[in-house]
């Protein structure tokens, strides 16, 4: 499976050149599994539009069609798809706010040890904004390791940035303890969805977005 991209003006209506596409494969292809990716608040007229599509390359005008071989999903629904029935996809769902009380119990927990963090935590809005930045870190699969290891190769350019990379380190770690085999939160999904269909083996599929 190749990755192609759609590209050009706004103007243009990316969306039909898609779902002609999509149509058309699926015509070629008919015994294959398509997945049809939008945006989870679209999914619904989406999914009306793909249906509306495929019926008029069928030929249908009496407004009666469904169809097996192509699934309208948001990336969440996605992973639900694939890994409802996984152990990760079983364990609890973390908010934003659950994230934050990790985040800020792992300052105090760590408090004493702290450099740069530890006169922040009382001050609105820094829990959040160092909540966001851990979630970066997970988003972009850097591990603990990593971070400490761009600690060690930058140490001494600058004792304020040894610092604060010290703080990321320590508290990255504390915050990876907590949620390990605890909590789930939606980007641990999409990363564990990525490794899902690196090593699952997919045959016969088609993803578009």
């Amino acid at each position: 499976m190749t990755l192609q991209f759609v590209t050009g003006p706004g103007s243009v209506d990316h969306q039909a050149t898609l779902l002609d596409d999509l149509a058309t494969t699926f015509n070629r292809f008919p015994d294959d599994q398509f997945y049809y990716l939008v945006p989870n608040h679209v999914k619904f007229e989406s999914e009306v539009q793909v249906l509306t599509k495929l019926a008029d390359h069928a030929g249908i005008t009496d407004g009666t069609y469904a169809q097996t071989g192509i699934q309208v999903l948001s990336l969440t629904r996605l992973a639900w798809f694939f890994m409802k029935n996984t152990p990760a996809y079983q364990l609890p769902r973390i908010s934003q706010a659950g994230l934050n009380m990790l985040v800020y119990q792992a300052i105090l927990d760590h408090r004493s040890e702290l450099r740069l963090f530890a006169g922040e935590a009382d001050r609105p809005g820094f829990i959040s904004l160092l909540t966001r930045q851990l979630s970066e870190l997970k988003t972009g699969q850097i591990t603990v390791g990593d971070l400490a290891q761009v600690a060690q190769k930058v140490t001494g350019n600058s004792a304020d940035l040894d610092a604060k990379l010290h703080d990321l380190v320590l508290l990255y770690d504390s915050f990876e303890t907590a949620m390990r085999n605890k909590y789930v939160a939606n980007t641990d999904l999409l990363n564990q969805l990525s490794d899902f269909f690196s090593h699952g083996g997919f045959k016969s599929c088609a993803l578009l977005f």
